[in-house]
């Protein structure tokens, strides 16, 4: 017994270590994909809620249904922030580039120490404008990502046929939860020196200049990826709905054993144009992806003395997430992390057009690069895993339960979408930091690299390709998460002769990799046997 216990445990011990010693830590990442707590083979759900529950009452018509209200917030929001940051950093020096000082030669203004161009961001001060070198705006910025969640599960199961023992063998089950999802991205700006307020001159996008990165993080001209932090990024809804049926193959005094398949039916929120404009926007359910599941329960017998029971069960169940178009931006391949935020030229005529101006619009005509990097993507979930094992102790009508839980998820696969034009315009080239129709292959969100520029005469030898986009950016990684969780349960058949059982759970979910969330989770379980 203690052999095959041991035996089980260290497997999945050693499958977790092996698995989370292959994932590795994201950085610049536009999108993160909610990990969802009311599922099949999460402990959230499957939690003393066994397929015994079918034959708890006597004569009864072989169904179980259980409510469970839980919640959740997330902890140690610097593992989240660096899977958004550039260069897998916590923090970022943001500074305004003076424009009669090349990178080479700009130590007066902290160019040595830069992050971030400010000047990307629309970013342009009095003091910047006039190139007093030293005096224009310098910051350092970070983000505190954090998470709530609230919601009520809802389970039903119900036996269709039972054997010649008059013992379910055919069971179905419909399962959903009502969800609650709050994402912040809480975004702190340290501003050292604020270069005497924005010019007063229009810059990207035909907009005004701001003067620090709150406020460019949350201009009217972006269309995607703000960070504003006076907005509630909160919802409520129904997540995915599962289905499902189900096989008792085996039911013997010391082990059971059943199999089970079904589907996902999305519910949830549509990642469309609307959900796009903001960085980590609040998602129920998992991004309205169709999926099938499948997966087995093994239940086996410890030790049983009296009123002492003592049991171990594994669930080990797997969804595949079916492909949909979703909108979402993106990085550049060799102008690297952050590459979104670049200031590009949108088209030859725009292009045209700042050659052609007046200073300072020849300097300061362009659009925005998030405003471009923008688009809709078919995205491919793909594979997921849940290896549920657990210890549960009864004794009379109590239950304790102490289990853990390993998630696995395969990287998304995001490409535009097949059998239709690509919506991406061949037109769009990397601005040159000093305007006037130049554009710039070398320019990074760090460096403006100047001596690169090439004039407009050769602005088609510049325009960005398909090849050019970085899609990967835009695709959750591969990821796992493990869970460590323990419960109580108070079994009874006083409400009417109907048996019901009361529980509650406590469980953490943690990570090393920043690709998961750490977060503690509390919930309360009530169902009943009829």
């Amino acid at each position: 017994m203690n052999f095959r216990l041991s035996r089980c445990l260290g497997l999945l011990a050693l499958t977790a270590t092996a698995a989370e010693s292959f994932y590795q830590a994201a950085s610049s990442k536009t999108y993160f994909s909610n990990i969802s707590l009311y599922e099949i083979g999460k402990p959230t759900k499957e939690t003393f809620m066994t397929n015994y529950r079918l034959e708890e009452r006597e004569n009864g018509w072989g169904g179980s249904l259980e409510v469970v209200g839980y919640g959740g917030k997330t902890v140690n929001p610097k593992k989240l922030n660096s899977y958004f940051m550039p260069y897998g950093k916590c923090s970022l020096n943001v500074i305004e580039g003076i424009p009669t000082f090349p990178d080479a030669v700009q130590p007066a203004d902290g160019t040595t120490n830069r992050d971030v161009e400010a000047r990307n961001f629309n970013i342009e001060t009095v003091a910047g404008a006039a190139g007093d070198a030293g005096s224009q705006y310098q910051g350092v910025i970070t983000f505190n990502p954090q998470q709530t969640i609230a919601g009520i599960g809802i389970t039903w199961r119900q036996t269709f046929w039972r054997n010649s023992h008059d013992i379910p063998t055919i069971w179905g089950e419909i399962s959903f939860p009502i969800q609650y999802v709050k994402n912040e991205m809480n975004l702190c700006e340290n501003v050292i020196k604020n270069g005497g307020g924005a010019s007063d001159t229009i810059g990207l996008d035909g907009a005004q200049h701001v003067a620090n990165m709150r406020q460019a993080f949350r201009q009217d001209n972006w269309l995607y990826g703000k960070v504003d932090n006076r907005v509630k990024l909160a919802k409520w809804g129904v997540a995915d709905v599962e289905l499902r049926i189900g096989y008792n193959s085996f039911r013997g005094e010391c082990c059971d054993l059943n199999a089970y398949a079904g589907i996902v039916i999305p519910s949830g929120t549509v990642i469309n144009q609307c959900q796009a404009q903001y960085l980590f926007n609040s998602v129920i359910g998992n991004n309205h992806h169709f999926g099938i599941l499948y997966g087995t329960h093994f239940g086996f017998g410890l030790y049983e003395k009296g009123n002492h029971d003592l049991h171990m069960d594994l669930d080990m169940s797997s969804k595949y997430l079916f492909s949909n178009e979703q909108w979402r931006s993106f990085d550049l391949v060799q102008e690297g992390e952050w590459s979104r935020y670049l200031e590009v030229y949108s088209n030859l005529a725009q292009a045209t057009e700042a050659e052609g101006a007046v200073a300072p619009l020849n300097v300061n005509i362009g659009t925005s690069g998030i405003n471009v990097f923008t688009r809709k993507l078919r995205v491919s979930p793909r594979f997921a895993t849940n290896i549920n094992l657990c210890l549960n102790y009864g004794y009379k009508h109590f239950d304790m339960e102490f289990g853990y839980n390993l998630w696995l998820r395969q990287a998304e696969k995001v490409e535009f979408p097949r059998n239709c034009c690509i919506d991406f315009p061949l037109t769009i080239a990397v601005k040159d930091i000093n305007g006037s129709g130049g554009t710039n292959l070398a320019r990074t969100i760090k460096n403006d690299f100047p001596a690169s520029v090439t004039p407009l005469a050769e602005y088609a030898n510049n325009i960005i390709q398909l090849s050019d986009l970085n899609l990967d950016s835009a695709a959750h990684p591969a990821t796992l998460s493990n869970t460590l969780y323990a419960g109580v349960c108070y079994n009874s058949k006083c409400l009417l002769t109907i048996p019901w059982f009361f529980g509650v759970v406590g469980m953490y979910e943690f990570c090393s990799m920043n690709t998961s969330l750490d977060r503690w989770n509390l919930l309360a379980k009530f169902g009943i046997s009829y």
